[in-house]
Parts: C-alpha cells; sequence; structure tokens
C-alpha cells in the first residue's frame, strides 16, 4: 500500500472516531424547542455580543433550557458564553 492510501486509512479512522464521539454524545443530550423567549434572548446576545445568529441562538436555548453546560468550539462564542454557563469546548474533548 503507498504511503498516500495508508494516511488515507488513518483519516478516515480518524473522522470514524470523531463521528461515534458526535453520536455517543447526542445520545446523552436533551433537546430543546426553539421557543419565543428564545429567540428574545438570541436577539439580546447578538446585539451585545456581536455574535451570528446561529451562534447566539445555540447559547440562548441552552441558557433558556438551563443547562449546566455549553458545548462549543467556537473561541468567539466560549468568551461570551463562559460568562454566562459553564463552557466544555469541543477541541479539548477532541484531544482526548
Amino acid at each position: 500500500m503507498s504511503k498516500a492510501g495508508s494516511s488515507n486509512i488513518g483519516y478516515q479512522a480518524k473522522k470514524e472516531a470523531h463521528l461515534q464521539l458526535y453520536d455517543v454524545f447526542f445520545a446523552a443530550c436533551e433537546f430543546v424547542d426553539l421557543n419565543r423567549a428564545v429567540f428574545d434572548l438570541a436577539s439580546v446576545l447578538s446585539a451585545e455580543s456581536n455574535l451570528k445568529t446561529p451562534d447566539a441562538l445555540h447559547l440562548a436555548a441552552a441558557i433558556q433550557a438551563g443547562c449546566d453546560e455549553f458545548c462549543t468550539n467556537d473561541k468567539q462564542l466560549v468568551k461570551v458564553a463562559t460568562q454566562r454557563i459553564k463552557v466544555i469546548d469541543w477541541d479539548m474533548l477532541l484531544q482526548n
């Protein structure tokens, strides 16, 4: 097998390991509805912190649902979220 072929297999294995990590993680998650209160808070978060709409909705949903932890690998979102909720950085999880 060529060197390029073996590195592709390693890449595929790593990608599959990441997908398994996400599957396990999301199986343990509780999903919440995006209601009016979430959208209202997302608007405030976006205006105050210059967050993009999807990031603001992500954070607002966690806050409104009373979540204990918030997972993201977006550095700007980490900065804003840590002021309101315990943040778990996906980059740290994926390194293990």
